[in-house]
């Protein structure tokens, strides 16, 4: 079965350079009051001396109109909703990385503000031409599928948006040359180490990931070092 994951890159650092895994897990989990600050901790993995995992449970209040049938009226009634996010922080490499859309990164980002950790985050910018140079001496096979252009020219005729599958692969390098600037997304295919997957890269960042044979934590011990250039 095929397996899509969503993720989003950010730059990330710490201003203490002295904080490891572990003692940042103890500053976040010691922030793990029962939705105080709209969010509660369920779960720091640590992955190594300079990465972990948080999963992160969010909650939002909402109201809804009900309707009181023993006095005839409607009713404002308080709810909440419920959203689920996993994040990742590397302090080697420097990078926070989101399971999911920009809205869970969001989630993320907002969550490290209110506990007060000091940090620096940057939206990462992923260049798409560069990240197609450095995997062709990385991985074994790199096949560009589809591209997104914002600014599209035939012939100088033309000009404006354009979607398309390659079916000439000779072509790739010549095209992603020409509009390295405007490029909205690119899929490619990649095989290394026996792995093949399809990776789709968007210059904000963010980038998924669809397999059915590796894991996906393989998939992104090496493809991250490549993004993050």
């Amino acid at each position: 079965m095929n397996r899509l994951q969503s993720y989003v890159l950010n730059r990330f650092a710490l201003l203490n350079k002295a904080i490891d895994a572990n003692q940042l897990a103890d500053i976040i989990k010691g922030n793990n009051s029962d939705f105080e600050l709209g969010f509660r901790v369920l779960k720091v993995n640590i992955i190594s001396d300079v990465q972990l995992a948080v999963e992160l449970l969010k909650r939002l209040p909402t109201y809804l109109l009900d309707f009181d049938s023993d006095n005839s009226e409607m009713i404002r009634r308080e709810s909440f909703l419920f959203t689920k996010s996993i994040f990742e922080i590397n302090l080697n490499q420097q990078y926070l990385m989101t399971f999911g859309s920009l809205s869970q990164n969001n989630d993320a980002k907002v969550f490290l503000k209110r506990i007060g950790l000091n940090y620096k985050l940057d939206q990462l910018y992923i260049d798409i031409a560069s990240f197609y140079e450095s995997s062709n001496c990385t991985y074994e096979d790199v096949f560009l599928k589809a591209v997104a252009i914002k600014k599209f020219n035939y012939r100088n005729g033309m000009v404006g948006r354009f979607s398309g599958e390659i079916v000439d692969n000779s072509i790739a390098a010549e095209l992603i040359g020409n509009y390295s600037k405007d490029l909205l997304k690119a899929t490619f295919a990649i095989k290394t180490d026996g792995c093949r997957f399809d990776l789709q890269i968007f210059p904000n960042g963010a980038f998924k990931i669809l397999t059915n044979d590796c894991e996906q934590r393989d998939i992104l011990e090496k493809i991250i070092p490549n993004l993050l250039k």
